[in-house]
């Protein structure tokens, strides 16, 4: 894959750059050797890109093309030496658009002493919460966020004790072969994640393990939370742990992974213990799955939200979390292609994406903000996941993301007015199942993923105050759709595949 950033120089632009240094040779001797230093110092390129930022046009966005770039060069060299830009007659080239100047990208990431002393603390912080992390991940700038099943032994676990009526007890794990029988039994020949063990996910390296965990000094805290939400009572047949180690390629400079295990003595035949770490397993990993898509959710925020019986088969969760890790996968593989210094560029190209979509998220929040109904709020969505937001180079995967807090936020709207009606329990259900319609023809279906839908429409039936003699109904009309919950990923298709009217 040829890299979306350019340093070097077309042969136009060379052509162009040398008839630059010779006019200004005819005015002043000397002036080539003096140019080409200037030229080969880098000096003029920082100070174009600065201009660039400073440019409204180009600074908004982190597209700022090689070609302009490179034109600008040469026209700040001939206003050096001739005082004006009178002469200088090449007409610009447009000044966003790929392939994408890599200096300009290094300024405009460039941290500041303030960012950097920030970063710092950030990670000191949590590293010195984990003391017998000795375990160093890479340190270059774009990995995996899995890792081989080697590097097991180079981590620390959260919790290594527990409080059995006052005395402290070492916490005991199953083997990984009983781990393999046990995830056989329950989900077949279904995958776990590249590089975990059974029954483990790694939390995605750009998030804030604080945000969606806890603090580092309360891990353990939250691990135990977790064993009374899945066990009963003591001795804790259900456990999730943590484990994680010190990586400085992580953005708060530690990875976290989290995993269920239980007792070696416990008795994994058992139906009703099978069926509790099955629903568990679920809970870990549909938690696991809007962590892929972005979602900033805490853990026990997730796990209320499931309820045991509201699980049918396990093979469309898994098959959703196969289209995002492909998804996933499918940035990484480009990040992994780019040529060129790898370090530099994917760490530039992983900036930029990251950029682009935060961009994409105000560029939809102003939108929605201008549009004047619900209507109208609806058909600018699907206009974004159609048509995207120039001059932003979105996927279609990244348009659907794009819009979906949005989406989601519209349509828990639209549930509560069609439920504050003042209509029959019936007439009002009827409406709210107007936004889970499948298929092409519905207008929701084109900017929400319908599982994600049915959610929205669960949390706020949840929250509604419903009177006593429609509850029945409102608990039989979401029985009976409960087989929407899991289908939250398009089917995978390209961009040029797509057709959204």
């Amino acid at each position: 894959m040829a890299s979306p950033f350019r340093v070097e120089l077309l042969e136009e632009e060379r052509k162009r750059r040398n008839e630059v240094i010779a006019a200004a040779e005819q005015i002043c001797t000397g002036a080539t050797q003096s140019l080409e230093g200037v030229f080969r110092a880098g000096k003029l390129q920082r100070f174009c890109a600065e201009r660039m930022l400073e440019d409204r046009d180009i600074g908004r966005y982190p597209l700022a093309s090689a070609n302009y770039q490179h034109w600008l060069e040469d026209k700040h060299a001939w206003i050096a030496i001739f005082k004006t830009e009178q002469g200088f007659n090449w007409p610009a080239p447009d000044k966003l658009g790929a392939p994408y100047s890599l200096t300009f990208l290094q300024v405009l990431y460039e941290e500041t002493e303030e960012e950097k002393k920030k970063r710092t603390e950030e990670q000191e912080r949590y590293v010195a919460a984990f003391p017998n992390t000795m375990g160093q991940g890479p340190s270059h700038a774009m990995v995996d966020d899995s890792d081989d099943d080697a590097n097991w032994d180079n981590n620390v676990l959260a919790p290594t004790t527990w409080n059995n009526n006052g005395v402290m007890i070492a916490v005991e794990h199953s083997s990984i072969d009983v781990m393999h029988g046990v995830w056989t039994k329950l989900f077949g020949d279904s995958p776990w994640p590249k590089g975990c063990r059974p029954f483990e996910i790694p939390v995605p390296k750009g998030m804030d393990p604080e945000a969606i965990l806890a603090a580092p000094e309360d891990l353990e805290g939250l691990m135990f939370q977790l064993w009374e939400a899945f066990s009963p009572s003591e001795p804790w047949h259900i456990r999730f742990f943590a484990r994680y180690r010190k990586d400085p390629s992580a953005r708060f400079g530690i990875r976290v992974w989290l995993y269920i295990d239980w007792p070696a003595t416990q008795n994994v035949q058992n139906i009703s213990w099978l069926r509790s770490v099955y629903h568990a397993t679920l809970c870990l990993f549909r938690w696991y799955h809007k962590l892929l898509r972005g979602e900033q959710i805490h853990i026990i925020k997730e796990m209320n939200s499931v309820n045991e019986l509201e699980f049918g088969q396990h093979h469309s969760l898994f098959k959703s979390l196969k289209v995002r890790e492909t998804l996933n996968a499918q940035r990484k593989d480009a990040a992994n292609a780019i040529n060129g210094d790898k370090t530099v560029t994917r760490a530039m190209h992983h900036k930029q994406q990251v950029d682009l979509l935060a961009i994409a998220y105000g560029a939809v929040e102003a939108r929605m903000k201008a549009a004047t109904n619900p209507d109208r709020k609806l058909q600018c969505l699907v206009r974004v996941v159609r048509d995207g937001m120039k001059p932003l180079p979105l996927s279609l995967d990244d348009r659907r993301l794009a819009v979906a807090d949005a989406a989601k936020t519209l349509l828990a709207d639209g549930v509560r007015a069609a439920l504050d009606a003042d209509n029959t329990i019936e007439t009002r259900m009827s409406v709210v199942a107007r936004f889970l319609t499948q298929g092409t023809e519905g207008t929701w279906e084109k900017v929400l993923p319908l599982g994600i839908r049915f959610e929205v429409v669960q949390d706020v039936l949840r929250q509604h105050v419903a009177d006593v003699e429609d509850q029945p109904f409102v608990t039989n009309w979401v029985s009976a759709r409960l087989f929407m919950r899991d289908n939250n990923e398009y089917p995978p298709v390209s961009d040029a595949d797509v057709s959204i009217n």
